[in-house]
């Protein structure tokens, strides 16, 4: 390793754990859109309290989230792989379906999709 990467902190060239993450998070992300654009989209807005009670509720879940699949589930690339990809499924599908469902949250109208 060179030593100009010295500042940068601790590095291991040879790891593949970078690349597992975003695999994992390529694929939540991926399969939360495909389902959203199947349900139906959805409006953020609305009024600040409501706003902050959908940040405050989707990161304890998301805290959550990471936290089991970290601390709870044995190490390895397939359990990093497979916590990555819930996280991103929650930000893409989970929160936002409950969102709507608690009433914090409002479906967008449909438009048509551009083809």
């Amino acid at each position: 390793m060179p030593s100009s990467w010295s500042s940068a902190g601790t590095i291991d060239p040879e790891s593949l754990e970078p690349i597992v993450i975003m695999a994992g998070v390529l694929l939540g992300t991926l399969a939360g859109t495909s389902i959203m654009y199947r349900l139906g989209w959805f409006d953020a807005g609305g009024p600040l309290r409501l706003r902050a009670a959908r940040w405050a509720l989707g990161q304890v879940v998301a805290v959550a989230i990471r936290y089991a699949g970290r601390e709870l589930l044995p190490g390895g690339a397939v359990t990093t792989y497979a916590g990555y990809a819930l996280l991103a499924l929650w930000v893409q599908v989970g929160a936002p379906v409950l969102f709507i469902r608690l009433g914090l949250m409002s479906r967008a109208a449909r438009e048509k999709a551009v083809r």
